[in-house]
């Protein structure tokens, strides 16, 4: 479950997908579901009172559930009832969702808000389901190893902003390169690579919360 905060997309007054570069603050609370199959889903189960969630704390009722942190174990309720499960805690509060450019301190504020967080079964009928995300489709790296050049071939199921993260083997981020706003269908983009030093990378290609990652030589 996400309690508002920040998202790139969200969903408009008419209930359609809408992408903000700028991450804007929304109210959304929303319920992302991993099927066995490894792929997910995402539905609207609320909202917020207003543009909060960015940076609160969720403080379980029973800490005796923790599995590791924010993942816990539930028996949930029979249709019908209710359970109190924990508190949402703080956070920031903002005026409005795109604040960045203009915050001079007086739009967003750390709020010492404080809910009760209740788990209600009967209501998951009501869902709004989220229109599925951009899905990247197969990435190649060629030539692997290279020299100078890394030409990514790559199918986008829809179309989406692209963007490519060099990671090397320890997780340190060596560049991001926006590929733009790109069309659904086959696609390819060359990266230049010429002043990596040798050795082993991680290519990160995402598209929305989609995202795939192949492995290639700088030699």
């Amino acid at each position: 479950l996400f309690f508002g905060g920040m998202s790139q997309f969200y969903l408009d007054a008419e209930g359609e997908l809408q992408e903000d570069q700028e991450v804007p603050f929304v109210p959304t609370i929303g319920r992302v579901t991993r099927h066995t199959d490894g792929s997910m889903t995402e539905q609207r189960v609320g909202e917020l009172p207003a543009l909060l969630g960015a940076g609160s704390e969720f403080i379980p009722v029973d800490n005796t559930l923790d599995l590791q942190p924010d993942i816990q174990m539930l028996n949930l309720p029979a249709a019908g009832d209710s359970l109190f499960i924990g508190y949402l805690v703080g956070g920031i509060e903002s005026t409005q969702p795109n604040i960045f450019f203009i915050n001079d301190g007086t739009q967003s504020v750390a709020t010492n808000s404080l809910f009760r967080v209740y788990l209600k079964p009967e209501g998951l009928s009501n869902n709004q389901e989220v229109p599925a995300q951009p899905k990247l489709q197969t990435l190649l790296l060629s030539p692997n190893p290279a020299a100078d050049q890394l030409q990514l071939s790559f199918e986008l199921a829809q179309a989406s902003t692209v963007l490519a993260t060099l990671v090397d083997y320890q997780g340190k981020i060596i560049r991001q390169t926006d590929l733009g706003y790109l069309g659904g269908g086959a696609q390819t983009a060359t990266l230049g690579i010429e002043d990596l030093p040798a050795g082993a990378y991680l290519l990160n290609l995402s598209a929305g919360q989609s995202q795939v990652v192949e492995r290639f030589l700088k030699k």
